[in-house]
């Protein structure tokens, strides 16, 4: 630690405990150690800590664990004296009366190392915090003291992740041995879609950008319905319009009318009758929907949130619309929607789950041809974070498109680090605002 005179948390006793029990049941305490992760580093008292490390490796090479040899072996390497001599060693051998509360013992030391680790990163983080650095050094500062933190809460040990890693792949293989036709990810009812990236995946981050009235919220409000639609919980957080307003639109999409005639009041009794039961078919399944439409929401709050519907409803992804009505607490914009950025990328991953995230192109670039990821304003760290960034746009000006035909829309699929690049054509019917 950071400052030699201030004691931090421990427990000399569980320490103890644990040492005395690899003594009395070796195998056992052993295991047991090894299923957690136990090192070293575990032991706040630097001599419990040595006796750990020898008995650690006493136990790798003879599988017993004999209090002569581990004297001998901490003699031999110049550390007896310091962990107290043959005395303390003996002291510890016939400490508890028995190995049965180890488990207990390794949460008690567990906490503690916790607590030390958090103390130890809010010191850097401290640190970091009164250092002089340029804004991207402070994003890195930030992505760095979150890995640190996000550390904390991973599995214990490496085995642990590799056998859950290969149960999942093992998963995957007897999925599409099965013959199954749906694609590994959910499905997000846009056909396209789903045929080129395999719907959406856990821990990728989607970002789909265009100008407004292009189609980006109708597709994202397609993506929803299908996830309710498959009784899988999602986040939604809609900054660019009332809740209500979307639940709307949904409801009409389905109903294959068109919401501005409904808010218009000019739908017969027959498709009004169609549009409420596609609001009773969305209201039957709103457990599902966790709808969010908060002003002065940051980038910190809405990963929050994505973590906290992931413990408490296991949702499978999280939708915003859109990422530019985040606020920030920066002076500095392009710093500020960075550090959102950051967060947000963590809390899918840490959270493993799906992100959709939709932003503006600015002007200049809606009045190219084919805007690129440099016309999303502010975004570059977005861009970085991104595992797939969709653009949408179209060389077909609506106005030339007569009563119910379709436009095509173009999504650019500009990055993509599940797959390859490319361009998906996709029919857009203005009408009802729904993708084929």
């Amino acid at each position: 630690m950071e400052n030699d005179n201030v004691i931090f948390p421990h427990s000399e006793e569980a320490e103890m405990g644990t040492l005395c029990s690899i003594f009395l049941s070796p195998a056992q305490s052993m295991d047991a150690c090894e299923s957690a992760g136990v090192d070293q580093g575990w032991f706040y008292i630097p001599k419990h800590g040595m006796i750990y490390a020898s008995m650690q490796a006493q136990w790798k090479k003879e599988r017993s664990m004999c209090m002569i040899l581990l004297t001998s072996r901490l003699h031999a390497a110049g550390a007896l004296d310091r962990v107290g001599g043959p005395s303390y060693i003996a002291e510890l051998s016939d400490y508890v009366a028995t190995a049965s509360m180890i488990d207990e013992y390794l949460d008690i030391l567990n906490g503690f190392r916790l607590k030390r680790e958090l103390i130890r990163i809010a010191v850097k983080a401290r640190k970091l915090g009164f250092a002089k650095m340029e804004p991207q050094e402070a994003i890195d500062a930030v992505s760095e003291i979150r890995s640190n933190i996000s550390a904390l809460t991973e599995s214990k040990t490496s085995g642990e992740c590799t056998k859950s890693a290969f149960e999942t792949a093992r998963m995957q293989i007897n999925k599409r041995r099965s013959g199954l036709t749906d694609p590994l990810g959910m499905p997000t009812g846009i056909t396209k879609w789903d045929e080129r990236l395999k719907g959406l995946h856990p821990t990728v981050m989607y970002v789909i950008a265009s100008r407004p009235g292009i189609g980006k919220t109708s597709a994202m409000e397609k993506m929803i319905e299908r996830t309710i639609a498959c009784e899988r919980h999602c986040l939604v957080v809609q900054k660019d319009m009332s809740v209500a307003t979307m639940i709307g639109r949904m409801a009409a999409r389905r109903a294959g009318i068109s919401y501005q005639r409904f808010f218009q009041g000019t739908l017969t009794e027959e498709e009004m009758q169609a549009y409420e039961d596609e609001v009773v078919w969305l209201e039957q399944r709103q457990e599902f929907m966790h709808l969010y439409n908060t002003s002065g929401m940051t980038g910190e709050a809405y990963a929050a949130l994505i973590r906290k519907h992931k413990e408490k409803h296991d949702i499978k992804s999280s939708f915003l619309d859109h990422f530019l009505l985040l606020r920030h607490g920066e002076r500095d914009s392009v710093m500020g929607f960075a550090m959102n950025s950051v967060a947000i990328r963590q809390a899918i991953t840490e959270t493993e789950t799906a992100g959709v995230i939709l932003v503006h192109i600015n002007r200049e670039g809606g009045n190219k041809a084919r805007p690129t990821a440099n016309d999303i304003k502010y975004c570059d760290q977005l861009y970085s974070d991104a595992d797939v960034l969709a653009i949408l746009f179209s060389e077909v000006d609506p106005k030339t498109l007569t009563n119910g035909e379709k436009q095509p829309i173009i999504m650019a699929i500009e990055k993509n680090r599940i797959g390859n690049p490319c361009d998906l054509t996709l029919q857009f019917e203005r009408t009802t605002t729904s993708f084929d």
